[in-house]
């Protein structure tokens, strides 16, 4: 697989997962909102965030940790990777609080879309969230990805919940026009920054 060591954009960087994160990520004070539409959904924030860590050394994803102005802020990452179908997901994302409803998500998003369209070459690259997630489906939205149907009862959540999942996907013929607004809103961000 070919996924970069580091993405940058204005103040955002993206670092692979690493074990030196760890005690960062321990040191993050979190919300029950970061877990809450999670597959693993039971808290508190600190136990949640061992069993993450745990889940992301044993994980195949290129998982990301999301960096802004020195601090981390998140994570988010490649998953579900088909490169053989020219094809994978943006998922796993979260966010500290004090990031979300900010340009933040746009930047992560522009540069891994970029990745994945521009470096990859990829036909499709899909996005998923909670059904019940009506924030992330609104940024998902918003992205101008298509929504693509509801996959009823496609997880059991830790704590039991069996979760639909909403399905987006933005094609390689639409890249250009997603890419056109995420320049536009991240401008517009850093105008008012």
């Amino acid at each position: 697989m070919s996924f970069p060591d580091l993405l940058v954009l204005d103040d955002i960087q993206l670092e692979p997962f690493h074990e030196r994160h760890e005690v960062e990520l321990r040191a993050l004070e979190g919300d029950d909102a970061i877990f809450h539409f999670h597959p693993d959904d039971v808290g508190p924030f600190a136990a949640w965030m061992n069993r993450w860590i745990g889940a992301a050394r044993a994980s195949t994803d290129a998982i990301y940790i999301v960096r802004q102005s020195g601090s981390v802020v998140g994570s988010t990452r490649f998953m579900n990777i088909a490169l053989e179908h020219a094809r994978l997901e943006i998922g796993g994302t979260f966010y500290l609080p004090a990031r979300r409803r900010t340009h933040t998500n746009s930047v992560c998003k522009k540069v891994l879309l970029e990745h994945a369209f521009d470096v990859l070459r990829l036909n499709r690259v899909e996005l998923r969230c909670d059904a019940r997630n009506l924030a992330s489906r609104g940024a998902i939205a918003k992205l101008l990805a298509k929504e693509e149907g509801t996959l009823r009862h496609h997880i059991v959540c830790a704590s039991g919940h069996l979760r639909d999942t909403v399905s987006f996907a933005i094609l390689r013929e639409e890249w250009p026009e997603v890419r056109t607004k995420l320049e536009a809103r991240i401008a517009f961000a850093a105008a008012f920054a």
